[in-house]
């Protein structure tokens, strides 16, 4: 019975927990650092109750404010006031979005949120981008965005695959 009350909390560890395995999971395309992060987000958020995501990515942003998890060996500032912060700062509204919503009858449905909870983080990153950083917009746009997107297709297409097999398994065992 006490496994029901801690649930939440374990759930969310786990969400912290697997962005970090997520953001040192990263190699270099064409200037742009690509990681696994959002791979991981989409699992976690189509796989647990929104408030156990939102919780794991907010614990992951206070976490990383003190301790090195995000791709680069930085902390605090240095990362969440940099140009990768709008990304980092959509996590959880990404993460919320897709747990859900995204959890559709059926594979189209759930790669379509997984698409959304992308854009969301893309959207986050331009805006940053451009607000904060300065940057010029077009260069936002193909930088922040254009560069990112197959790697976005891919992840949510990889976490819909394994959400919608886990699903199936799941259910033939109940």
């Amino acid at each position: 019975m006490k496994f029901i009350h801690s649930r939440p909390l374990l759930l969310a560890v786990i969400t912290m927990a697997s962005m970090v395995i997520g953001a040192k999971l990263h190699f270099n395309l064409s200037g742009s650092l690509i990681t696994f992060q959002t791979f991981f987000l989409c699992l976690t958020a189509l796989f647990f109750k929104p408030t156990e995501v939102v919780i794991g990515q907010i614990l992951y942003l206070v976490v990383g404010f003190f301790v090195p998890v995000f791709a680069s060996e930085y902390t605090g500032m240095a990362v969440l006031g940099g140009s990768s912060a709008g990304y980092i700062y959509a996590f959880p509204l990404a993460a919320f979005v897709l747990a859900k919503y995204g959890k559709a009858a059926d594979w189209f449905g759930t790669l379509s949120w997984t698409i959304i909870a992308h854009f969301i983080i893309l959207l986050g990153g331009y805006l940053w981008l451009v607000l904060k950083i300065k940057m010029d917009p077009g260069t936002a746009w193909l930088a922040g965005i254009l560069v990112l997107l197959p790697g976005a297709f891919i992840k949510g297409g990889l976490a819909t695959l394994i959400y919608r097999i886990g699903e199936n398994y799941l259910r033939k065992k109940s």
